[in-house]
């Protein structure tokens, strides 16, 4: 029976030679590695660790950059690296931090990744972030943001989501963690990859426009609306 925890598994018999084209066209033209921008101010020696890596296509590109200390876990045993020279390790976060080989971490990233762990393992692994960071470090979340409506087919798309999150959900898990500060910011948008793509970025003012307006006659008020939302987590 397939295992639909192992994302990996329906990620790779899934993909379409279209979609594999467009990666890597948009990788090459360095217009596809959208959150880079997120660790501005790190220096390029710098330790990083990507929790959820999949093929490792991420590292590669900080690689690529210029950043020299990455390295990269997923408990997924069907994904193949993009390159085997990469640190990539088939293990899940709470057994790599057990382990006490690597660390401490200037960056921790996790994108897509919170999503998929049960709420009552979430406290003990916030805990495991702390204190696996160096003592300036940070963590990068990307999670489908439940604020916002389009979120929606990004979390039930996938079965193996188990923890629906937002900006207070997030709040309320990061707090007395020990984390000092916590930044949230709207998710970069995808490069547009046909038509319609393109005509959501530019409707796109004018349906925040409408989320908002009809979100704060309900009294709510969500500084994040796009479908997915980027938490930025620093220990000072």
């Amino acid at each position: 029976m397939y295992d639909y925890h192992d994302y990996g598994s329906f990620k790779v018999t899934s993909a379409t030679p279209v979609a594999e084209q467009i990666r890597l066209i948009t990788s090459f033209l360095g217009i596809g590695n959208r959150y880079i921008k997120f660790l501005d101010g790190l220096r390029k020696s710098g330790s990083i660790l990507e929790i959820g890596c999949g093929d490792g296509s991420f590292i590669k590109a900080l690689k690529n950059v210029g950043y020299e200390n990455v390295i990269g876990i997923d408990p997924s045993p069907t994904y193949s690296a993009v390159d085997p020279t990469l640190s990539i390790f088939q293990t899940d976060a709470i057994s790599f931090f057990s382990d006490k080989t690597y660390g401490p971490f200037d960056a921790i990233l996790m994108l897509d990744v919170i999503e998929h762990i049960p709420p009552e393992n979430l406290s003990f692994l916030v805990s495991l972030l702390h204190d696996n960071l160096s003592d300036s470090g940070f963590v990068v979340i990307r999670t489908p943001n439940m604020a916002s409506p389009l979120a929606l087919m990004n979390y039930v798309g996938d079965l193996s989501h188990v923890c629906p999150l937002n900006q207070e959900s997030i709040k309320q898990l990061f707090f007395g963690s020990g984390f000092k500060r916590i930044r949230f910011a709207p998710e970069p948008f995808h490069y547009p990859r046909g038509p319609m793509a393109l005509m959501g970025v530019v409707l796109w003012p004018l349906t925040l426009f409408l989320f908002k307006s009809l979100y704060s006659a309900f009294g709510v008020n969500k500084l994040v609306l796009t479908p997915n939302l980027m938490a930025i987590l620093r220990k000072i």
